[in-house]
């Protein structure tokens, strides 16, 4: 035989026995012979992109018995295997919950809308307060007139320190936000005019130590216009007919309230007034107001050598008896002529632009002149006059207190940054 039939024979017995061949009974010498004999499953090999899952559901369903399921969806294997849903809910992505139309989430176990739902307003949890709606997923309160809606409550931007003038608008720390303005001023100062009351005719000293910083002059409560060249703390003095005044009581009041919201306020306090006298003595061009205005320039002054901003925040008045007994039937006119002046003058002097409303208190004693009425406390109700909102007066409410003991939260808000801003008010 040639020697290339015989090469090509011995070739070809050779590949009959390679490794994994299959015999004449259909079995290989390894390989799935192997494994059949063992009784191991037989896996076959998948590529990385084979939908195929365990058991041979198609993924994402998984073998729970002989069934291929959804545990993200089918209620009686809901998260797992045989781990049914209680009658009326659905399973939701693993989660046994209430199955919610368009438009509505589970929140406590219910379908609400969040974008009108009071109790969950914009996310589950979020309650609006008591009688406040919910408008498009945020709360909005009804705010009054004087009022500004910040986010989902409603300010007072005129004295409102986290939204001063507009919503967003923080004042620095320590500043006040008066009429919408922050403001810088470590030394608030209120003067004092008017008749006997406003100097303490004949009242018990009380306030004879200062819980807080306010201030006097060095010359007292009744400063008088010469003489202003310190500040001391401030206290109450009996100089032989006068005593308490309302410095003390209004100024430690402010002081105290301050305190409670945690902020701070300093006042300088001091008196000018005169006993028995009528407008016309205690008016512009007078020796009175002329004091009132040395207190200003000496107030300003001090606070400038000790590196305190000042400014004057208001005037309080106690008067009236005098015009009431000399029948001035034009006392509502000068009462606006007095703040206006004043507002004027103090303004000049100190260069401030805040206004300097003027707080009035008519005390009710015209009975003990054989009068059972007074037209006075009326007019001091009815001036309407330029100020930083064009509002006028305010209905009586208490008087100017005596001290801190007497004082009444809504009159001590007179000599505070939060003041609401109007021309005359009578307490």
């Amino acid at each position: 035989m040639p020697a290339r039939p015989l090469l090509l024979f011995a070739l070809l017995c050779a590949c009959s026995s390679a490794p994994g061949a299959t015999s004449e009974d259909g079995t290989g010498s390894t390989g799935s012979a192997t494994a059949a004999a063992t009784g191991e499953p037989t896996q076959a090999a998948t590529s990385s992109d084979d939908p195929t899952g365990a058991g041979g559901c198609t993924a994402p369903l998984a073998v729970c018995g002989d069934a291929c399921v959804d545990l993200a969806h089918d209620p009686a294997h809901c998260g797992g295997c045989d781990q049914p849903c209680d009658p009326g809910l659905a399973c939701l992505e693993g989660q046994c919950s209430v199955a919610c139309g368009a438009g509505s989430q589970v929140c406590d176990g219910a379908c609400v809308d969040v974008e009108v739902d009071p109790a969950h307003c914009g996310e589950c949890g979020h309650a609006c307060p008591d009688n406040v709606a919910c408008v498009a997923g945020a709360c909005a309160p009804d705010c009054g007139a004087a009022q500004t809606l910040c986010g989902e409550v409603c300010v007072d931007a005129g004295n409102d320190e986290a939204h001063c003038g507009g919503c967003d608008t923080p004042c620095p720390s320590g500043q006040p936000c008066v009429y919408g303005q922050c403001v810088g001023v470590g030394l608030h100062h209120l003067l004092i005019s008017g008749q006997s009351l406003s100097t303490g005719s004949g009242s018990v000293v009380v306030s004879t130590e200062q819980p807080f910083t306010n201030v006097s002059f060095n010359t007292g409560v009744r400063a008088g216009g010469v003489g202003l060249t310190s500040f001391i703390p401030l206290v109450e003095t009996w100089n032989g007919g006068e005593g308490e005044t309302i410095a003390s009581g209004l100024a430690n009041l402010v002081s105290q309230l301050e305190q409670d919201r945690g902020a701070a306020h300093e006042i300088l306090a001091s008196a000018h007034g005169v006993g028995g006298q009528p407008y016309s003595a205690l008016k512009k061009g007078t020796g009175p107001y002329a004091n009132g205005l040395a207190q200003v320039t000496a107030g300003a002054v001090l606070a400038a050598m000790s590196g305190e901003a000042y400014a004057v925040r208001a005037v309080a008045i106690i008067h009236g008896e005098s015009d009431h007994l000399g029948g001035n039937l034009a006392y509502a006119e000068d009462l606006l002529a007095w703040q206006s002046d004043y507002e004027a003058d103090v303004q000049a002097i100190t260069g401030q632009s805040l206004p300097v409303p003027m707080f009035l208190c008519q005390m009710s004693s015209w009975t003990m002149y054989g009068s059972s009425v007074s037209r006075i406390p009326g007019e001091q109700r009815r001036p309407r006059g330029p100020g930083p909102t064009g509002s006028s007066s305010s209905a009586p409410s208490t008087c100017c207190p005596t001290s801190t003991a007497s004082t009444s939260p809504a009159t001590a808000r007179a000599g505070s940054a939060s003041t609401t801003p109007r021309p005359i008010a009578a307490c």
